[in-house]
């Protein structure tokens, strides 16, 4: 909506119609608003942390978005995650989006994006993949994002920032280890932010 109730991806009125997008073949679609970072969290049943969508669509005149996919303290069980599993990000917005994989802020593991089937990353679109917080627990290790199946990148830009702090063992990462398909994209690994602190990688 132009003017939602809160910046909650997983709440029904935030969205016209009141219809929360959350099923393999769903289509997101974001439009001009005054709300602007999205927070995917818990589930619509507030069990899990999944957030699962065919498509994300950028309409033409669309704000700036970012989309963060931050752990939830009060769901230890699951990580915080979004799948795309149709055509993926389309971006006709004209304008850069962002896509944020965050780190666990004290409470489980990372954030993760999850690119299925032939879905893309489309392009004008930057994903940050945010380091390792701890060097201990889950905070050891970053946000990251993965490709599956046929998926590709696109000509997306990944941003890999390094761990927090010393005795990180990942700073955020790409995971590209399946069928991927590179196209155009662009990977920058950023170097620990301090002395022991692990880098981003791929």
């Amino acid at each position: 909506k132009q003017a939602p109730v809160t910046n909650d991806w997983n709440t029904a009125e935030n969205w016209t119609p009141q219809t929360i997008p959350n099923i393999v073949t769903d289509v997101a679609t974001f439009e001009a608003s005054n709300v602007t970072t999205v927070l995917c969290k818990k589930s619509p049943d507030g069990v899990y942390a999944h957030t699962y969508v065919g498509d994300v669509v950028f309409a033409p005149g669309a704000s700036a978005y970012t989309i963060r996919v931050t752990p939830d303290p009060d769901v230890t069980l699951y990580p915080s995650l979004i799948e795309f599993h149709e055509r993926g990000i389309i971006n006709n917005s004209g304008i850069v989006q962002n896509l944020v994989a965050a780190n666990s802020e004290g409470s489980q593991e990372s954030g993760r994006i999850y690119f299925m089937n032939s879905a893309s990353a489309g392009q004008n679109v930057v994903i940050t993949n945010e380091g390792g917080w701890s060097a201990i627990g889950d905070g050891v290790y970053g946000g990251f994002t993965a490709f599956d199946d046929t998926s590709t990148a696109g000509n997306a830009t990944f941003i890999n920032e390094g761990g927090e702090v010393s005795g990180t063992i990942d700073g955020g990462f790409t995971n590209l280890l399946y069928f991927y398909i590179p196209e155009c994209a662009t990977f920058s690994n950023n170097p620990g932010k301090g002395s022991g602190a692990a880098a981003g990688l791929i």
